[in-house]
């Protein structure tokens, strides 16, 4: 938002503004989530991730990954052997890695759609390949739609995020722009929040 604001953005860095927003939205929800092994190894990565912006380093290097593994691994010596610690490190060190070579290889001639398609199924093969190895040791089994699903599911998603988000920070007065039918099948209109925490508007 402050990057729309010419004069804002001149006087603030809104990218650094940005991940301390970020962090900050990170750590209420780890809090919220109940510092799970699995949403705790996704905030420590992230963290990093944040704090490499926050000191003008790149966000996404090997060396913030295996930073991000030694203090997991030090909370958590137990979850080297998880098959989630296993998976989301192969994926994430394969897809640095391919995409480190191939950023200085790439010029921006073709059409941004072209590329962006082109880094969802780019992307959704690498660590779907890094993963399988994993998959098949501890599950015994290798997903055969994987990247057919992950390439249809991410804008999709994507999208239906997007519209939740912005349909849910719309003002509601007096029955509200947007209603949200509760799954409880009351009467009462709640937002998605309220149905999943049991509250009533």
């Amino acid at each position: 938002m402050l990057a729309l604001a010419p004069a804002a953005a001149q006087r603030v860095d809104t990218k650094k503004l940005a991940a301390v927003g970020a962090l900050l939205a990170a750590s209420a929800y780890l809090l919220l989530s109940g510092m799970q092994v699995a949403s705790t190894r996704a905030y420590i990565m992230v963290a990093m991730m944040l704090g490499a912006v926050l000191l003008d380093r790149r966000a996404l290097s090997l060396r913030a990954v295996a930073l991000a593994a030694m203090v997991i691994l030090l909370l958590r010596p137990e979850s080297l052997l998880s098959p989630g610690f296993q998976m989301s490190f192969a994926a994430t060190t394969a897809l640095i890695v391919i995409f480190g070579g191939l950023r200085d290889r790439l010029t921006p001639s073709s059409p941004r759609w072209l590329r962006m398609a082109a880094g969802v199924v780019l992307s959704s093969l690498i660590a779907g390949l890094a993963t399988a190895p994993f998959g098949a040791a501890h599950f015994n089994m290798i997903s055969h739609y994987g990247l057919l699903a992950n390439v249809l599911a991410v804008p999709v998603m994507g999208a239906l995020v997007v519209l939740s988000c912005s349909s849910g920070a719309l003002p509601r007065a007096s029955g509200g722009i947007v209603d949200w039918p509760c799954a409880d099948g009351s009467g009462d209109q709640l937002d998605p929040v309220c149905c999943q925490l049991g509250c009533r508007s």
